[in-house]
């Protein structure tokens, strides 16, 4: 929450925003105060970073783990300059790179916990602001006697390098969405959005093999010239190697369905899109497909397909009542308990039950 005390006895919320695990336990703003740093003081939680500067519209730009998967817990986080000083428990001292909030980049660590996962030992503050330049940590307990201990780091860390760009098609200059974008030698990938754009980057100088791929292209490796405190520009145009799906959707009496939702799915591929009458997955990997369209109004239909080279298939739907909640229908909440509680309701796969070896 982000609430104006200009007036005590009448404080005004300005905007709110959730963050990543719902358990925010401090918030740090950015130098100029237009982007807000947090941590959830939680397993494999998440440091994250907000657009402020239209309070009433709070926007999430990224988020970043220290070591994701090993289910340690962030606890405090402090913006000292470009740079973001966390203390997490059981993964020490981190430092991440935030001059481009949207595409923070860990620069530097010290764990001085032997142990790892989740738990409240190790590191429990961080302070990055002493004359000297130099970070203290306080940890609770490390080392083989598992006493607590005061630690003095220098900052031997420097800017990262910073690579962002857009993913393209080849063949239809389309973007692509869900490209793998990975600097190999390294653990750092990440996925082009919607829109095909990309940012990611690294604490080393040096030059590096960028690789570009997505399912049904060819990949593209780049050799780019990665350098501190430098934002570089890479697009990728990838050749397709796939096949295209295309088809018509209409109702049993022949009129065309508008608005309607499908999906093919396989072990190795997934992808929906929203048609009205027709559809058309360009450069999809050949296989077979489970294919599944639904509209409100009709009954969903799900049929198994080969598709190992361009198709065009056409389906139809008989009018009903349907919704097994594979598609988002756009269903709204009225009602609830009390006028206060408007009625809560989610979209969800049931958890299965059993009573006596009877599901």
């Amino acid at each position: 929450f982000v609430v104006d005390v200009s007036n005590k006895s009448n404080p005004q919320t300005l905007g709110s925003q959730s963050t990543p695990n719902a358990f925010t336990h401090n918030a740090w703003v950015s130098d100029n105060g237009d982007f807000v740093f947090t941590t959830d003081e939680q397993s494999d939680a998440y440091i994250a970073a907000y657009d402020i500067r239209n309070m009433n519209n709070i926007q999430e730009v990224d988020r970043i783990q220290s070591n994701p998967g090993s289910n340690t817990i962030p606890h405090n986080t402090h913006v000292d300059g470009n740079f973001l000083i966390t203390s997490y428990y059981r993964d020490g001292t981190t430092v991440h790179d935030i001059t481009y909030p949207n595409n923070m980049i860990e620069v530097a660590y010290y764990d001085s916990y032997p142990g790892s996962g989740s738990g409240f030992d190790g590191n429990w503050g961080t302070y990055p602001f002493l004359p000297s330049g130099n970070i203290i940590s306080s940890d609770i307990n490390s080392g083989a006697n598992q006493s607590a201990k005061l630690l003095i780091y220098e900052r031997q860390f420097q800017q990262a390098c910073y690579l962002e760009g857009n993913v393209t098609s080849a063949n239809t200059g389309n973007n692509l969405g869900g490209a793998t974008i990975e600097i190999l030698n390294s653990n750092i990938s990440t996925l082009s959005n919607i829109v095909g754009d990309y940012t990611t980057g690294i604490a080393a100088s040096g030059s590096y093999d960028v690789v570009c791929s997505a399912p049904g292209y060819i990949s593209d490796t780049a050799i780019l010239p990665l350098i501190s405190g430098n934002l570089i520009t890479h697009n990728f145009s990838l050749i397709c190697n796939g096949v295209d799906l295309l088809g018509n959707i209409s109702s049993s009496n022949g009129s065309v369905i508008s608005n309607g939702f499908i999906r093919i799915s396989n072990p190795l591929f997934t992808d929906e899109l929203q048609v009205n009458g027709s559809f058309n997955f360009d450069c999809i990997p050949s296989g077979v497909y489970d294919i599944t369209f639904g509209s409100w109004g009709f009954q969903t239909i799900c049929t198994t397909q080969t598709i190992n080279a361009s198709t065009t298939i056409n389906l139809s739907l008989d009018p009903g009542y349907y919704d097994d909640f594979t598609f988002d229908f756009g269903w709204s909440v009225s009602g609830g308990i009390t006028p206060s509680d408007p009625g809560r309701w989610e979209r969800g796969n049931p958890e299965g039950t059993s009573d006596q070896g009877l599901n």
